[in-house]
């Protein structure tokens, strides 16, 4: 076998390394590829989510690490002699599925999915006593610290992982917006720069059977769920190498790989649909929750307070996601209607109703966890109202008058995005980048925009 070729699994070898990982004290089953004395080491693993590898480095020069995930979602993790984590890479489908370890680096990795399966080389003639210098600051594999260690390593991976995944749906955005203003695209793109916390914290929230049903707003819900920037741009130019064959552009731009079962352009369409996919898993008898995302304008349409009534009378497990900027088109709600309480309307159908705002994706992420174990226990639907603010406002000049007046971004180009400045807009948490800071500080805040933007580049050679 060629050093770069990896090998193919067959479902059945799948199952039997996932079923011996399971048996093994260990949680993790090697299946080794080379023969003893070999120069080249090669090696499968199965991994389970509760494996614990010491932390380690390979002494010797010619000790390069490298890991190719197979499946599953691994975090690799980087220390300094003192223990402390200077850096973590995910593995992950549609975002990096291979990383090279130095030698003489710090080192360990968590899995973040239920399992995982890993293919592993290294250069080297295997001798237990000198092929890993393992770490005194870490637990040893057998000892009862390791159990707290282990979950301190994958928190702080998972913290890691959803502060890059805002960043990445902010930097992402930001592309596009340039790319707009240029005129690159023939269809109409609706941005939702200032929703990134509630994108990641639907998609983190969400489980394999989930289905997301979307409106025509939808590009950070699709960029949170597929990660890769390129497909999504491409369909966006209407390639054949876009997310949907250049099919669907932007506005119905449904992804069923990723759960993205359908969108719709036309105001309030999504809320039927989704309905229908709730009463299906009911007759599949499916364990899963549909998603539904609408904005402040559509809860005006008379299918909104329909669907919640059939919703509520056939104990559908569903969540309905209220996305409110408190604007429609060019015009405030206060301009356009009397004031809808949410709370109120949901109440009087019985369905639970819950308020998030400050943009805290953490706590967001908690309490949609939360919400869809109630939906499933409760067979019920649930309403959920987010506060936030679409941010590329512009001043538009009143006909008759001097003055201008502020109107909210609704599509096209956010001319007053600037991609040179720091990727944060306001320090408030309003912005949800900004309402990252609390926990990790200005300056990681910083790298990890360094680097996500870094990622995005070389994506997109």
């Amino acid at each position: 076998m060629k050093k770069d070729q990896i090998p193919q699994l067959s479902e059945q070898e799948i199952q039997n390394g996932l079923l011996q990982a399971r048996s093994s004290t260990r949680r993790r089953h090697p299946k080794i590829l080379h023969n003893h004395g070999d120069e080249f080491n090669r090696v499968i693993n199965f991994i389970m989510h509760d494996s614990y590898m010491q932390t380690h480095l390979h002494p010797g020069p010619e000790k390069i690490e490298k890991i190719y995930l197979l499946q599953g979602i691994v975090a690799i993790l980087f220390f300094n002699d003192q223990g402390k984590v200077t850096d973590c890479i995910f593995l992950e489908e549609g975002r990096l599925k291979m990383i090279e370890v130095p030698a003489f680096t710090w080192h360990t990795y968590v899995v973040l999915s239920e399992s995982a399966i890993t293919y592993e080389t290294m250069m080297g003639i295997y001798d237990p006593t000198s092929w890993k210098k393992f770490a005194e600051y870490a637990p040893i594999e057998t000892s009862s610290d390791s159990v707290d260690y282990l979950t301190e390593l994958k928190e702080e991976a998972l913290k890691i992982n959803i502060a890059e995944d805002v960043f990445r749906l902010r930097i992402s955005q930001i592309i596009i917006n340039e790319r707009i203003k240029t005129g690159e695209f023939k269809i109409p793109i609706h941005l939702a720069l200032g929703h990134e916390a509630i994108a990641v914290a639907v998609s983190k929230s969400m489980q394999n059977q989930d289905s997301l049903i979307l409106m025509h707003r939808n590009i950070h819900y699709n960029i949170a769920r597929q990660l890769s920037l390129k497909m999504i741009l491409n369909e966006f130019y209407l390639k054949e190498t876009g997310l949907a064959n250049g099919h669907l552009g932007s506005m119905n731009l449904s992804n069923p790989t990723k759960n993205i079962n359908y969108t719709s352009s036309i105001l309030g369409n999504n809320f039927s649909i989704g309905s229908g996919y709730a009463l299906g898993n009911i007759l599949q008898s499916k364990d899963a929750v549909v998603y539904i995302i609408t904005g402040d304008g559509a809860i005006e349409e008379g299918a909104f307070y329909e669907n919640l009534l059939f919703q509520k009378s056939h104990n559908l497990s569903t969540i309905i996601i209220v996305e409110n900027n408190k604007w429609s088109l060019a015009t405030e709600i206060k301009e356009r209607r009397s004031p809808i309480n949410i709370r109120r309307l949901a109440n009087s159908l019985n369905i639970p109703f819950l308020k998030l705002h400050g943009n805290d994706v953490f706590d967001y992420i908690e309490k949609l966890k939360s919400v869809r174990e109630k939906s499933l226990i409760e067979k019920s639907p649930y309403c959920v109202e987010v506060d936030l603010t679409t941010f590329g406002f512009s001043y538009k000049k009143i006909p008759g008058s001097s003055t201008k007046r502020i109107v909210n971004y609704h599509s096209g180009a956010a001319s007053n995005v600037n991609p040179s400045e720091y990727p944060i807009f306001v320090k408030s948490v309003k912005d949800p980048l900004y309402a990252l800071e609390r926990y990790f500080g200005k300056s990681k805040l910083v790298e990890i925009e360094k680097k996500i933007s870094s990622n995005i580049e070389k994506e997109l050679l």
